[in-house]
């Protein structure tokens, strides 16, 4: 592209755009030959091959899943474009290779009862931590003066917390 930068200001405006288009197509040549080693087992796919690498058993359960993740999708009025589609195959494997087991759902519903609680707190204008922040905070506070409190001590040469000569 620089070199016909360069030559476009001898050129006229028709031969800069015959080259500008020759230098495009073999860029798009350039980029249709290059190849990405990590991805060669994904090209090439067919809808009968989302699951390939997965045993028999897995795929047949996976494409539940896959079916199961698109009607829900189809009941709610949804459109599946092709990248919605492969995020779906994705999570269908997902779901397949790890099914959710009770302590995951278990887990998920105090995650879930977490937020409804702080939400609550937060709806009333309470602070659900407020106690904690302010013991935090006290403690903080305690640790400064303490830390303020050494360091006046080693300005002034004293160095222990306790006096080296007993006193009478």
């Amino acid at each position: 592209m620089a070199a016909i930068n360069s030559l476009s200001k001898r050129l006229t405006a028709q031969q800069v755009r015959g080259a500008l288009n020759v230098c495009r197509q073999s860029e798009t040549s350039i980029q249709l030959h290059m190849r990405i080693e990590s991805v060669r087992k994904y090209r090439g796919r067919n809808p009968n091959g989302y699951f390939r690498d997965l045993p028999l058993r897995a795929q047949m359960r996976a494409r539940q899943w896959l079916s199961y993740l698109l009607a829900r999708r189809r009941k709610l009025g949804k459109s599946t474009p092709l990248w919605t589609f492969a995020l779906l195959v994705g999570q269908a494997k997902r779901l397949t290779l790890n099914p959710p087991t009770s302590e995951w759902g278990r887990s998920m519903l105090a995650k879930k009862g977490g937020y409804a609680v702080q939400r609550k707190y937060q709806i009333e204008g309470g602070h659900p931590t407020a106690a904690a922040t302010r013991a935090r905070l006290i403690k903080h506070q305690l640790a400064k003066k303490k830390a303020a409190a050494k360091e006046r001590r080693w300005k002034h040469g004293i160095f222990f917390d306790f006096p080296i000569f007993p006193v009478g």
